[in-house]
């Protein structure tokens, strides 16, 4: 007998007639097989009750002839599964971790009641971890781990614990590719800004539950994104209230030093980063969730101020210079790595003070209908403000600029089962606004840019220009330390190359929005093995709405003498072409500026997938196969409409093998 009761994980292998389904993107599936503990083999009509303190109310399911189960639609966390058949003792396990997008295999075991064993006997393995449905390479990043290891405060941030993830200007990429070329999914939902794909609606830590990193071998179900993914589930309430505040606070003023001195070479601007003169990161705010109505209708707010300071010093240098030997040239003095020597300046120093404000909203409620009917809606806004450092090698007027930007992201969220669980249906819509506004002072907006391309002294902008302004008032010091009785040394001394005079240059307000529907549908069914039908459609409809302007309504460049102001001539504007009837012509010789230039355009981005996943009985193989098409199409929709680009034929086949040589959930071979 107890020869037999130790059998009882062998035949596992029974467990792979069910692969399960990866339910889209926010929910998980546990599969497995029942079987008699006194003689190993499978057992029918057993009923298996899912629980968790994380899901509404349970969700059950009944072993098919060959003892195999699966329980879809489930959110990630700790499950304890529970299986009552009359005629055996209650059996349970309670060891099991459930990840979104994940496929996990948990065999049970049950005594017949007519059986005496020792309870302990009856084991059925260790806890199952891995992906059993999927081939795909990645990460899931759950709100234990971050809670435990200081690893940054964004989801963005948090997800460079995957492998083959760096950071990049504006992110985190994965196996080279760059954070634009990521998709970035929030419960669902496309939240990567329509114009420049890059993340926008990078909440906090606080508010997410689990981030699964996507970084290659995605199924026919995933795409628009030739990088990773970044699949994060936000938290949801529970039948207990719970909460909490928090702050984070980075003094980096106390441990950071100064920066290195930026600067062009032998040039008199140089600019250094001063960490010490106060810069920090802060985070405070609160999160809390719990039921409405306990097991049907849980609510989820959370709220946080983000505040960034940084402080960058501009000063002033001499270069040192000497004449050459025949006294018709200056040496520039270099130490040993080839870099100019040069002094500061004293008293010239200024110290800019930059940093963000971003205020972090988020809420959910979660609705449970019945066992088979669940809905949800979330909202989330980042709405952002920053002060930046526009130019240092620029004159006092256009060396910081203010910004208005974030985003605001409305969802909803549909599952549903039906034909005895065998037909899975998701529906997700969504609305996604990304906003960017430039704010310039009256200054910055109304004077235009000079470029000046050649070498000047500094001390030439120490004077006023045709418009009366001194664009780099000096000291009578900093004007002496510029200065020497030799006229070729005191041309040298405090040079400048690229200095910009004048107000913003370009600047926009935009706000790109995003409507997006998802529908999908999965049906289970049986034919030399289980099959896993899904396929799907993904819309979405951007727009693009935005105001561009060049500052004074056009930008310069001069390359002579500044008082005469010789050579200044108009690079780029916006306008038009008028002839000698003041009518748009090509031909014309007149051109009317345009101070504000308004754009208009849409994209339609549609997304078409079919995949099958076959798992051939007691082999422990399963087969993922799919094609997914992608089609786009892009017009300008003002001044009568412009057709732009149209692209129907982005086919992307997807093949997949996976292998679970144990049958117990804890190990695979895959390819892909």
């Amino acid at each position: 007998m107890m020869k037999k009761l130790l059998r009882l994980l062998r035949v596992a292998p029974l467990a792979l007639v069910f692969a399960g389904v990866a339910s889209a993107q926010t929910t998980g599936t546990i599969i497995g097989v029942v079987t008699d503990a006194s003689t190993g083999k499978p057992v029918a009509g057993a009923v298996v009750i899912a629980t968790s303190p994380n899901m509404q109310g349970e969700q059950t399911a009944v072993t098919d002839g060959n003892g195999n189960y699966r329980l879809t639609l489930l959110p990630a966390g700790e499950y304890k599964l529970a299986v009552q058949l009359e005629g055996y003792k209650p059996s349970d396990r309670s060891d099991i971790r459930l990840s979104i997008d994940k496929t996990l295999r948990a065999n049970l075991a049950v005594v017949p009641e007519a059986v005496q064993i020792d309870e302990q006997v009856v084991r059925t393995g260790a806890a199952p971890v891995i992906n059993v449905g999927s081939a795909e390479s990645g990460s899931v990043i759950s709100s234990e781990f971050v809670a435990s290891i200081p690893i940054g405060r964004t989801f963005d941030q948090i997800a460079r614990v995957a492998p083959t993830a760096s950071a990049d200007a504006y992110g985190t990429g994965f196996a080279g590719a760059q954070s634009p070329e990521n998709s970035y999914i929030l419960d669902g939902l496309n939240v990567g800004d329509p114009v420049t794909g890059t993340n926008n609606t990078n909440i906090l830590s606080n508010f997410v539950q689990e981030i699964d990193v996507k970084t290659g071998n995605f199924s026919a179900e995933y795409g628009r994104a030739t990088g990773g993914i970044m699949n994060v589930v936000t938290k949801s309430g529970s039948n207990e209230f719970h909460g909490s505040v928090f702050s984070n606070f980075t003094p980096s003023f106390l441990v950071q030093p100064d920066g290195k001195v930026a600067g062009r070479d032998a040039e008199a601007i140089a600019s250094q980063s001063k960490p010490s003169e106060g810069n920090y990161d802060l985070d405070l705010g609160f999160e809390v969730g719990g039921p409405i109505v306990k097991d049907r209708l849980w609510f989820f707010a959370g709220f946080a101020p983000v505040i960034t300071e940084r402080y960058t010093q501009r000063f002033l240098r001499t270069t040192d210079v000497s004449l050459n030997t025949a006294g018709t040239g200056v040496i520039v003095g270099r130490d040993a790595n080839g870099a100019a020597l040069w002094s500061k300046i004293a008293g010239t120093e200024k110290l800019y003070n930059t940093g963000t404000n971003s205020y972090q909203a988020a809420g959910k409620l979660t609705f449970l209908l019945d066992e088979n009917n669940q809905l949800s809606a979330s909202l989330y806004a980042t709405p952002s403000t920053q002060t930046g450092l526009l130019a240092t090698n620029a004159d006092q007027g256009r060396q910081t600029f203010d910004q208005d930007y974030g985003a605001t992201n409305v969802l909803g969220r549909y599952a549903g089962k039906f034909l005895d669980k065998k037909l899975i249906v998701e529906a997700t819509g969504g609305f996604h606004r990304s906003i960017e506004k430039d704010l310039p002072t009256s200054y910055q907006r109304n004077t235009p840019v000079i470029d000046w391309l050649r070498q000047y002294d500094l001390k030439l902008f120490n004077q006023a220009g045709l418009d009366g302004t001194v664009y780099e008032p000096m000291s009578a010091a900093a004007v002496a330390a510029c200065s020497d009785s030799n006229a070729l040394l005191d041309d040298n001394k405090c040079r400048v190359n690229r200095y910009t005079t004048g107000g913003y240059g370009f600047g926009n307000d935009y706000s790109a929005d995003r409507i997006q529907a998802k529908v999908s549908g999965s049906y289970l069914l049986e034919a030399a093995g289980s099959h896993n039908l899904k396929g799907g459609i993904d819309l979405e409809r951007n727009t693009y709405n935005v105001k561009k302007f060049y500052s004074g309504g056009a930008f310069f460049r001069a390359d002579r003498n500044l008082a005469t102001g010789s050579n200044v001539y108009n690079v780029r504007g916006y306008g038009r072409v008028l002839n000698d009837d003041l009518l748009p012509d090509t031909q014309g010789n007149t051109v009317e500026w345009i101070p504000t230039e308004t754009s208009d355009s849409f994209t339609n981005s549609f997304a078409y997938f079919l995949q099958d996943q076959w798992t051939i009985p007691n082999t422990g193989l399963t087969l993922n196969a799919g094609v997914r098409l992608e089609t786009q199409s892009m017009e300008a929709t003002n001044n009568g409409g412009i057709k732009g680009i149209n692209i129907n034929n982005m086919w992307a086949p997807r093949v997949q093998a996976v292998y679970d040589f144990t049958g117990t959930g804890r190990s695979k071979l895959a390819a892909s």
